[in-house]
């Protein structure tokens, strides 16, 4: 017989695996970024973030689309990121959408 723990565990278990992710960053940060992401991989988060573009797709567009399907937006910010396209437009975006965001400071800003 199972603990009433156990079962709220599972149940947040499975909840966190069904979290989208969607990273916002500056293109210089990309190496940062991609450790961080596979950690999140690693822990059964579902995370987007533009290296996952197919050939032919429009960034804007599929930016867009992740940014509206995301539970958890994350914002990298770095020197220079509000004047990248992640600060001038991804992150008005996920505000706009009222998503939840976490902002990640690295280095000086």
């Amino acid at each position: 017989m199972s603990r009433p723990t156990d079962e709220i565990l599972k149940i947040v278990d499975r909840i966190c695996r069904q979290v989208q992710v969607y990273i916002s960053y500056r293109k210089k940060e990309r190496s940062c970024v991609s450790i961080r992401q596979k950690d999140l991989y690693q822990n059964d988060f579902n995370v987007w973030y533009d290296e996952f573009l197919s050939p032919g797709e429009v960034f804007s567009d599929s930016c867009d689309k992740q940014i509206r399907n995301c539970d958890l937006f994350i914002a990298v910010l770095s020197e220079n990121y509000l004047d990248s396209y992640g600060g001038r437009y991804e992150l008005p975006t996920a505000i706009k959408e009222r998503k939840q965001i976490l902002l990640v400071v690295i280095g000086e800003i």
